[in-house]
C-alpha cells in the first residue's frame, strides 16, 4: 500500500507537527529564562482588557436595569472657584458689592445652593462684561465658539494665554457658570 502525498492545509499541519525544535535556539519556555518581550506584553494587555470588558459588560447591563437613586446636584460654584473669581481683579471689578458678598459667602462655604447658583450667574455676567470689554473681534470669536457648544467654548478659552483674564474666568466658572455665559453670549 502506497500512501498518497497530502496536499494543502492538512499537509502543512502534519509537517509542522513533525518539525523538531532548533537545538541552537530553543523556545523561551525551554531555556528557563524569563524572556518577556514587547509582543508578550501586548498580548497580555489585550487579554486583560478583553477580560475587563467582558466582566464589566454584565455589571453595566445590571446597572442599566437597576432603579437609579435620586441624582445629586453638583454645586453651581465651589469655594475654590469663588476664591479664584475674587482673586482675578479684572473679574472682581465687574461684580457689584452685593454680588461680591454672595461670591465671598460661597468662598467661605457659608452659602446655600441657591446662593451658589446666584453667585455663578453673577460671575457669568461679569465674565460676559469682560469679554465685551475686550473688543469686537475677540467678542465675535467668543460668540462663534459659544454657538458651537460648551466643549468648543471651553477649548477656545483654553487656547488663550495662561494669564488672560477671560481664560481665568472661564476656568473658574464651573459647568453651570459656563452654560450661563454661553447663553449670554448667544443671546447677545
Amino acid at each position: 500500500m502506497r500512501r498518497e502525498p497530502q496536499r494543502g492545509i492538512v499537509r502543512a499541519l502534519t509537517m509542522r507537527a513533525q518539525v523538531q525544535p532548533n537545538k541552537r535556539h530553543p523556545p523561551a519556555f525551554m531555556t528557563g529564562k524569563n524572556n518577556v518581550n514587547r509582543h508578550t506584553i501586548r498580548v497580555a494587555t489585550a487579554t486583560a482588557i478583553a477580560a475587563i470588558a467582558i466582566g464589566t459588560a454584565g455589571t453595566a447591563a445590571h446597572a442599566a436595569t437597576a432603579p437609579q437613586p435620586l441624582a445629586q446636584t453638583a454645586p453651581a460654584l465651589t469655594s475654590g472657584q469663588a476664591r479664584t473669581l475674587l482673586a482675578t481683579p479684572e473679574l472682581a471689578s465687574q461684580l457689584s458689592a452685593d454680588e461680591q458678598r454672595t461670591v465671598n459667602a460661597v468662598a467661605s462655604n457659608k452659602a446655600s445652593q441657591v446662593e451658589a447658583r446666584s453667585a455663578a450667574s453673577s460671575a457669568a455676567k461679569a465674565a460676559f462684561a469682560l469679554i465685551k470689554k475686550q473688543g469686537g473681534k475677540f467678542y465675535d470669536s467668543a460668540v462663534s465658539a459659544a454657538k458651537k457648544g460648551s466643549k468648543s467654548f471651553v477649548k477656545w478659552a483654553g487656547d488663550l494665554k495662561w494669564y488672560h483674564p477671560v481664560r481665568l474666568a472661564v476656568s473658574a466658572l464651573g459647568g453651570y457658570g459656563v452654560d450661563q455665559l454661553i447663553k449670554l453670549l448667544i443671546s447677545g
